[in-house]
Parts: structure tokens; C-alpha cells; sequence
């Protein structure tokens, strides 16, 4: 439909058309969106394998057993 539009088939009235234009406006909206999620989650993943690499994760997981030795009474 879009094709016969730009055909310069003029006619706006035929069903669908304004929602197959506004699906192509759509289209660009939604590459937009996946990519500004791609690159959200690149820097949180960075930001997680930095944080892991200085050995946070071993921290956490001592405070996690004397937490759970404390609340235990071990």
C-alpha cells in the first residue's frame, strides 16, 4: 500500500493507509528504542563486570554469611 503511495497513487481514502503510514513512522521509533535498550544494557553489563572485578562479589557474599551466622547465632 505504501508502495502505491509512493507510486503517486493519490488516493487517502482507501482503508489502512493512514495506519501503514503511521506504521512506517512506527518502524523508525522502534529501531530508535532497541537501540538506546542495547546500549542501556552494554553499560549496565560494563558496569557490572567492573564492579565484580574488583571483588565485590566475595564482599558480599562474607557479609551475606555473617549476616546469616549472626541472625543463626553461629
Amino acid at each position: 500500500m505504501l508502495a502505491a503511495l509512493r507510486a503517486g497513487d493519490d488516493d487517502r481514502s482507501a482503508p489502512g493507509v493512514l495506519a501503514a503510514l503511521r506504521a512506517a513512522d512506527d518502524d523508525g521509533s522502534l529501531v530508535t528504542e532497541y537501540g538506546l535498550l542495547a546500549v542501556l544494557g552494554a553499560t549496565v553489563t560494563g558496569l557490572a563486570i567492573k564492579w565484580a572485578s574488583g571483588g565485590a562479589i566475595w564482599e558480599l557474599f562474607g557479609s551475606v554469611l555473617t549476616k546469616a551466622k549472626a541472625i543463626v547465632g553461629a
